[in-house]
């Protein structure tokens, strides 16, 4: 089959030939490229590695955050109880001691709804699967 290029113009790049390469060469040509494409890949390891630590370092510091609203309620609820039991165990009428531990039940009861509120707002809603 005859060459079309043959008498094409050779400052467009047809008609003209090429050297030949050695192998020498194509094995440093080959290694250039496979070092080339091994720094991407190592750079793009990292930065996928490096998101993931970021986003667990986040999970991990909201995670504490909820640990510690959790403890504060359970405190609080631990607390309530036992200001409870010490009104059960009173006898008779109201005592203004009794009256302060009331008002401190109330008191405390309205931060442990304010804390249950917060926590609350901290979490996510898990999605709502579709039927």
């Amino acid at each position: 089959m005859p060459n079309p290029f043959k008498d094409q113009d050779s400052k467009h790049g047809r008609g003209e030939h090429f050297e030949p390469v050695s192998k020498a060469d194509l094995k440093a040509a080959q290694h250039d490229i496979i070092t080339a494409i091994t720094a991407i890949i190592t750079k793009t390891e990292s930065n996928i590695m490096s998101a993931i630590s970021d986003f667990g370092a986040k999970v991990n510091a909201s995670f504490d955050k909820l640990g510690t609203a959790v403890d504060g309620v359970a405190a609080d609820v631990d607390f309530l109880k036992a200001e409870i039991a010490k009104l059960q165990n009173s006898s008779g009428q109201i005592t203004p001691e009794d009256q302060a531990i009331l008002d401190g039940i109330q008191a405390r009861a309205d931060q442990l709804d304010t804390k249950v509120e917060a926590l609350d707002a901290m979490t996510e809603h898990p999605p709502v699967p579709t039927p």
